[in-house]
């Protein structure tokens, strides 16, 4: 089951990528596959504590110079992200901000379900021109989730670009 979600996961994660890099160009680039096994199944479901691992992340952005190219990478998931569920909050706190001094309390992400079986919870924010979303999906019972994060000015360039994650997730 968790091969099936992940290769679900990973299949819409590469179409995407393949569909927005054939969109500006004429030439279909060469598909790429990357596999990784699935997280371990969770010994008891998910609660609302838990803690997730990045197993696998893409990336898409253009240039700035003349919109000439776009890019996109897939990549081993290295960061580890703390979520809490408090009703219809999600707090969310990835590693790499923790290091950076953040406690996770700025911008919650607003929950949409949270039952039994899945939690999704989106967060958006607007500072001046740019603004950015975010969205979060978990399977509650196989502990794979998905989080994904769009700008509308990338970190690297003045374009628009977008970064997904899939998760392995356990109770805390």
């Amino acid at each position: 089951m968790y091969l099936k979600n992940l290769r679900a996961v990973g299949g819409s994660l590469l179409t995407c990528l393949l569909l927005f890099s054939a969109s500006y160009t004429d030439v279909w680039a060469k598909e790429t596959s990357v596999k990784r096994p699935p997280p371990p199944t969770p010994v008891l479901p998910i609660g609302d504590n838990f803690f997730c691992s990045a197993v696998l992340g893409s990336s898409l952005y253009t240039d700035d110079a003349n919109d000439s190219w776009v890019k996109g990478t897939l990549f081993d998931g290295t960061d580890r992200i703390t979520i809490k569920v408090e009703g219809d909050k999600l707090r969310f706190l990835t590693q790499a901000s923790f290091e950076l001094g953040d406690v996770g309390d700025e911008s919650p992400f607003d929950v949409l379900i949270n039952d039994d079986g899945q939690v999704v919870a989106i967060d958006y924010d607007v500072v001046g021109k740019n603004a950015s979303t975010n969205v979060f999906a978990l399977n509650r019972k196989t502990g794979i989730a998905v989080w994904s994060k769009s700008r509308s000015k990338g970190l690297l360039t003045l374009n628009p670009d977008v970064q997904s994650y899939v998760l392995g997730c356990e109770s805390r």
